[in-house]
């Protein structure tokens, strides 16, 4: 799923009605248009971090008036947690989508960890915006009421690929939640250490390190 799908599923109602209620006359630019702001919105959140940040920033960054953005969005607050949402619910469909190819537990989750830090770290992609996650202790209660169900949705889908695998034997017998949420932090902060013109391919280092997440959960007498 990509970020311009995601976007559209997480805010159905703004690709037809603008916030004052107003039919909008090209949905289709109106979700281009909004994408395009969550896209700027990250990279200046990311840089500038969200307190001292600004929706005049976000302008800037996309090259309009702050008007603009104040016509898709009605704050920063609103603008930063459709950002951290959308990359939650992408990454829930790309869980999803791995689940769903019933391979063996130990291959599911080397999938599920691949999968995710490929995502988190595809600029091109709302993955990406998942660097702002952080962020979200700076949001609204209702804006972080909304992001925390998604975020555990999505540890909840993780833990069961964990769980499943200590069930079958496949992964050691260690509490799931825990090797989930350990799972998930790593994967996570990779993104602020990752360089595309890095030593290592994007291919490489994604494999290298689902590898080596798997590889100790491992139970001993299966490890080479």
């Amino acid at each position: 799923m990509n970020g311009q799908q995601a976007i559209e599923g997480s805010s159905e109602a703004h690709r037809v009605f603008g916030l004052r209620g107003n039919r909008m006359l090209n949905p289709e630019r109106s979700a281009n248009r909004r994408q395009e702001t969550l896209h700027a919105a990250a990279r200046v959140f990311i840089e500038r971090c969200y307190h001292t940040a600004a929706v005049e920033d976000v302008a800037r960054a996309m090259g309009v008036s702050k008007g603009v953005v104040y016509y898709y969005f009605r704050s920063k607050d609103e603008i930063c947690a459709e950002a951290i949402c959308v990359a939650i619910e992408g990454a829930i469909k790309r869980l999803e989508a791995v689940t769903d190819r019933n391979l063996p537990p130990a291959e599911t989750l080397r999938e599920a960890i691949g999968t995710h830090v490929e995502y988190n770290i595809n600029l091109e992609e709302a993955g990406s915006y998942a660097m702002i996650t952080r962020e979200a202790k700076a949001l609204s209660s209702e804006s972080r009421a909304r992001v925390l169900e998604l975020q555990r949705a999505y540890a909840l889908a993780f833990t069961d690929i964990v769980r499943r695998g200590a069930c079958d034997g496949a992964l050691a017998r260690r509490d799931p939640s825990v090797t989930a949420m350990l799972i998930l932090t790593a994967a996570n902060y990779i993104a602020d250490w990752y360089r595309p013109k890095g030593r290592l391919p994007k291919h490489d280092m994604v494999e290298h390190v689902a590898a080596q997440l798997v590889d100790g959960l491992l139970p001993e007498e299966t490890r080479e």
